[in-house]
Order: C-alpha cells, then structure tokens, then sequence
C-alpha cells in the first residue's frame, strides 16, 4: 500500500477548497478528523457535528451491515472506488460515487475520501426506466392501434389493441408488412399514406382493417415521420370509427328522409341564410326556378326568383328581423307555363345553431282554392241579385194585393168592410214595406230598423189617412229578416189600433215611437196620447180580437216580452224587449197561447 501525506499549507489549501466532498478519518476508529467545505455544505452539518461523526454514520442505514462486514472481511484495503447511498442531516438520501486512498495525518494512518454526487444520474436512470414503462402503459392502454413502421412497411413496434381486433397473435405479427392487415382495394391508398409520412413527415388516412376471421373494423390512421436509432420510420396511431361512421350513416339516412319527405310535398319549401343565399330546398322549389339543386344551394335569391318576388320577400324578412313570429305572403309564380298562386308563410329559425337568423318559407298552392273562391263570389252575387228580385216581386205583388183590395173599396160602401179592408191593407203594406228594406240595402239577412221604422209607421198612417203628430226617438238596431217581419207587423197592430180607437176629436193626437238596444236586448215602446183603455172601449181590452191575437202571437214567435200601460184620459203605452240573435232563415209559423199583460 502506498501512502502519501499532507503536510504542505498548499495541499492543506487545496483540501479545504475542493469543489468535491472530501473528508479524512481514522482508519482503526472511523472518526472523522478533517473535512472541507463542500462536504460541510452536502451533508448540512456544522464543522464541529461533521467532526463528531464516524465516517460509517453517512451511510444509509440498510448499507451499514454491508460496509461492516467488508470492513472485516478487507481489514488493509483502504483504497478503492464504490457507489453508496448517503443520509444528509435532513434525513435526504444522496447516491455518490466515493473513491477512498490511504493517507498520513499527524503521524498517523487514516483514509481520504473524495465524494461525487451520482443522483442526478441515478434519477435519470429512474426517470428512463419510468417513461418506459409508461410508454408501455401508454401504448397497450391507448384506445386505438400503436405502430411503429420502417420505410418497408414492416411492422417494428405494435401494442395489445392491434393483436385484439386484427385477431393475430405476437409471432404472426412480427413476420407482417402493414399492407398484410388492408383488403387488395385499400392497399394502395395506405401504401401511399406510408410513403407520404416518409416524403412529408405527415399523413392521415382512413381505412378497414381485415381481421384474420375476415371482418373489418373502419380505423382513422395518423402516422408521422419520426428517427430510430438512425433509420426513418413511421409512427401513428389507428382509431376505432365504427360508432362514428354509424353515426354518420345514421344522420345521413335521416337526412335522406327528410329530404325525401319535403321533396314529396306539393308545397314550396326552402331554407335562406342571414345572407339570402339558399342553403335547402325541395324538389318543387326546383320546379319552380328549373334548375338542379347544386346549382341552387348557395345562390342568393335576388339570383334566382322575379324581382317582385324579390321585392316582398325583403318586405317580410325585414317584419321578421324586427321581431315578428309569422308573415303571410301571396305570389302568383309560373310553373310549368302556367300560372300558379302560392300562399308564404315564413318564419324565423332561432333554436338551431346550424340555421340560426335562417328563414324559412313555406309555400301552398291556393290556385285552385282562389278559382273556387272566385266562383263562389260569382255565384253569390248571383244569389243576391236573385234574392234581390224575389223580394222586390213580392213587394210589388202585395201592392198589386192593396190594389185590388182599393178596387174592392169602391164596390162597397159599409163603414165596417171599409175599415177591414184598410186594415188588411195595413198589414200587407208593413209586410211589403220589410221587403222593400231588404231590396233597398241589398242584405237579405238583415236590416236596420232604426233607420226604417219612421217611413214604416208613417206609411200606416198615410193608408188611415190621419193626420195624428208623429214623434221619434230611434237609434241604430240591426235585426235579422224573421225578427223585422213581427216588429212591422206588431208596429203596424199597434199603430193602428191607435188611429182607430185611441183619439176623441178636437185633441191633439200624437204617437211616440222609441228602439234601441243595450247589451244584446231590443227595446221598442209606442206611446199615444189618447184616451187609454178601459172596459167600455172596443180596442186592446177584447182579447179575441184580431188584433191583439196578432200581437200575442207575434210577440211569442220573437220570445219577447211586451207589457201594456194605459191610463184613462193619459194614454196608452206599449213596450215589447226581445234578445237580438241574428239567426239566419224564415220565420216561424204563427201559434197561439200568449198571454198579454194590460194594466
């Protein structure tokens, strides 16, 4: 064994300033005598902690029996280079490479120690043992096919999933060429993903993978230019699309349906963009412009339709922008030289993103429900010339009834045929005075009485030939044709019986006539200013006359309600209240039982 000392302040410089771990212990005991600085700072520990240690007490506690036992086993080997795991003060644990030599220190024989840290190669032996491991996690882990190809094609590197699905094992594996897993059609496009990946450094492709039970899997390949150990190779990944691809599959049936369900409407639909350009269509839309769908598919409308289907087209979509729900249009459009009428409706489409600020419109053919309407309007007015007609034949025919009734006058000089005769003619003049309201304002189902009941009662009293006052107080009140036919009957009643019976001489006659209406319910009072009722006249008091049985029956055929007021010396007031209902038709036939109240 050599030794050498250290006896120079030089080398006693040198020690202390070492960049390395360096200390000097006792060969028999282990104490440590001498220590530099940068052990201090390793270790943590003071001068005088590092001095109080023997050199065994920096190993690991598991090294320690190790470290022993070769002690006993080398008692004289004092020099030599070992990797051991040391305990700092802080309890880390550090792996150094020490080299030990035999040296003198104050006449006696001890060892120096050198140190060099190795942890950071240790950790970076760890580290790569780690990644490969998680590598390895990586790839037989990873939800798709792993490769690793040479320039050839031939499969250097794989993981668990492309044994799984491919159905080869391990060893049939190693003897493949990638083009080995593809069918006779799809070889080439992967031979030519390989070689792209080469040439470009990059490739994707998608294909089906042939298993060995000859089924395929659809996989989506993306394979990259990488180096190994100094030869070019690809390196990709494979993912499963089978639930994409019946995803795909699945959308694009439904939109064959749907296409197939839009294109089999007689109506005109189509889909426009915030832009106006039409982005769905169907076939009866094409009818209409003539052309294919990829020609029309991205064409502003401007490019397509008539300017004045243009022009009310903006019209509505700006009604939509601005926040309406639905706008209605009608276009009159050729198709298939000959003129068609179309119904729009259009809406705005906001709940699906792909469409969202679309529009979309929706066009029926109303041509022939516009010729219908056409006729019907034709024959309408046909129907009201000839209703028309009807009432004015019946009016002159009642005239011509009065007329003979006047002829028959002049044959006859009793006061009392008179009389009868002048009131038939009454009643047949009110009836066909209601029919000449229904030619004269040319509605068949309806008429104003309010406007009509002053010529009404004034014609009544013209055929008595009185010249009784006459007042009015009326408003406007519609009434159907069933309801105007008793009213002029029960005025004329009325009216009548009060130039016969209601005025003495010398007194000022007069009758009021009131009607209005208030909440659906038809008011009408007459009023005279005659001597009133009682017992002894022969008016409204007999109740078999014909008058009144007239009015009783009359006033049932209305559901109405009719009250008489009359006072001695006063006069004599009717009034008749009736609910208006505007029902359509003829009236009912005349019937008995009404009882009228006389007070």
């Amino acid at each position: 064994m050599k030794s050498a000392g250290i006896t120079s302040d030089t080398m006693e410089q040198s020690f202390y300033d070492n960049p390395y771990p360096m200390w000097v212990c006792d060969f028999d005991s282990r104490d440590i005598i001498k220590v530099n600085r940068s052990a201090l700072s390793l270790y943590g520990y003071s001068e005088e902690e590092m001095l109080s240690l023997k050199s065994i007490d920096l190993n690991a506690e598991e090294e320690i029996p190790l470290l022993e036992d070769y002690l006993r086993e080398n008692p004289k080997e004092l020099e030599g280079s070992v990797t051991v795991t040391h305990i700092t003060k802080w309890d880390n644990r550090i792996q150094l490479t020490k080299i030990s030599r035999a040296v003198k220190a104050d006449g006696k024989l001890c060892e120096l120690t050198v140190a060099r840290s190795v942890s950071h190669k240790v950790k970076a032996e760890d580290g790569i043992e780690e990644s490969g491991k998680i590598l390895e996690l990586f790839k037989n882990q990873l939800p798709g096919s792993y490769y690793l190809l040479d320039r050839n094609g031939d499969i250097l590197q794989w993981n668990r999933y492309l044994e799984e699905i491919s159905g080869y094992n391990h060893e049939e594996i190693r003897s493949m060429n990638a083009l080995d897993f593809f069918s006779k059609e799809d070889k080439w496009d992967i031979a030519v993903a390989v070689q792209t990946a080469i040439d470009e450094g990059y490739a994707e492709v998608e294909s089906r993978i042939r298993s060995k039970s000859g089924s395929s899997i659809p996989l989506f390949f993306k394979a990259s230019r990488v180096e190994v150990d100094g030869r070019e190779c690809v390196f990709g990944i494979g993912v499963d699309i089978t639930k994409l691809k019946e995803a795909q599959s699945f959308a694009y049936n439904q939109s064959q349906l749907l296409q197939a369900i839009i294109d089999q409407s007689k109506a005109i639909i189509y889909i426009k963009d915030k832009k106006n350009r039409f982005c769905c269509v169907n076939k009866r839309f094409l009818d209409l412009v003539g052309l294919n769908g990829k020609d029309v598919i991205g064409q502003k409308d401007s490019d397509l339709l008539d300017s004045e289907i243009i022009r009310e087209m903006r019209q509505s979509d700006k009604l939509l922008k601005k926040g309406e729900l639905c706008t209605v249009t009608e276009h009159e459009v050729l198709i298939e030289r000959e003129k068609k009428t179309f119904l729009f409706q259009h809406m705005k489409l906001n709940d699906i993103d792909l469409y969202k600020g679309s529009i979309i419109g929706y066009g029926i053919d109303v041509t022939e429900g516009k010729k219908t309407e056409k006729q019907l309007k034709i024959m309408l007015r046909e129907k009201e010339v000839l209703l028309g007609e009807i009432h004015h034949r019946v009016k002159n025919n009642l005239a011509v009834i009065s007329g003979l009734m006047d002829l028959q006058l002049l044959e006859n000089d009793s006061e009392d045929f008179r009389t009868a005769i002048r009131e038939s003619q009454s009643r047949i003049n009110s009836i066909a005075y209601t029919h000449e309201m229904l030619y004269r304002e040319k509605n068949f189902s309806q008429v104003n009485l309010g406007d009509n009941i002053k010529n009404l009662v004034e014609s009544i009293v013209t055929t008595f030939g009185s010249n009784v006052k006459l007042k009015f107080n009326t408003e406007t009140v519609v009434i159907n044709i069933n309801h105007a036919l008793s009213c002029s009957l029960i005025i004329n009643e009325i009216v009548s019986n009060a130039l016969k019976h209601a005025f003495s001489k010398g007194k000022d006659a007069m009758i009021t006539v009131a009607l209005y209406e208030n909440n659906g319910t038809v008011y009408m009072n007459v009023q005279d200013n005659g001597i009133g009722i009682d017992k002894n006249n022969a008016g409204m008091e007999n109740t078999e006359s014909l008058g009144l049985q007239l009015i009783r029956i009359l006033t049932k055929q209305l559901e109405a309600e009719l009250s008489i007021n009359s006072k001695k010396g006063v006069g004599t007031t009717f009034r008749l209240s009736f609910s208006n209902t505007h029902t359509k038709g003829s009236g009912s036939s005349f019937r008995e039982g009404y009882s009228v109240s006389v007070r």
